[in-house]
């Protein structure tokens, strides 16, 4: 969903991306209301996948996460932000398996990245989508079990600091 969200931040709510919308999002084809834009986009390759008749293949969501830092045009890639999505995707499929399309339904889902790649080219966002510095430190703390009630609140700036401050390297 970042990338979606970072190509039309006019049109779509960060809290919509990262779990948090307080509303809903009618699909005018199919009626269907979506709360965030995941399991729009996850519905969205079941569609198209049941159109092309491959109806039975299982998807498995092999990469989502948010950048912990970028460029100063994406304010919305901030530790924060990145605590946030993944904190709420871990709790939207251990807590609500499915989607609106396919409710009940588990869904396989890889973060990513367990480390931040300092050395990967392109934008400073690219280089920070790790869990974890090269050093080993945390960039912020996950709670991989899905079971902490603490809320968690976006940020849509580029100078907020880390929920749990970490001295290594970016």
């Amino acid at each position: 969903p970042y990338y979606a969200y970072r190509d039309s931040t006019e049109k779509i709510p960060l809290e919509y991306a990262l779990f948090e919308s307080s509303s809903l999002v009618v699909d005018p084809a199919t009626g269907l209301l979506y709360s965030n834009m995941f399991d729009a986009q996850l519905d969205a390759i079941y569609f198209a996948m049941t159109a092309m008749n491959f109806k039975t293949i299982k998807v498995m969501v092999t990469e989502s996460g948010w950048p912990s830092k970028g460029s100063p045009k994406e304010t919305a890639a901030t530790p924060e932000n990145a605590l946030a999505y993944n904190t709420n995707l871990i709790r939207h499929v251990i807590g609500d398996p499915g989607t609106p399309a396919k409710p009940g339904e588990e869904i396989d889902v890889y973060l990513f990245s367990l480390f931040n790649e300092n050395r990967k080219p392109g934008i400073e966002s690219e280089r920070n989508w790790g869990m974890f510095y090269a050093n080993g430190t945390n960039v912020y703390a996950l709670d991989f079990t899905g079971e902490n009630s603490t809320p968690v609140s976006p940020t849509n700036s580029t100078t907020g600091t880390s929920p749990s401050p970490s001295s290594g390297p970016i």
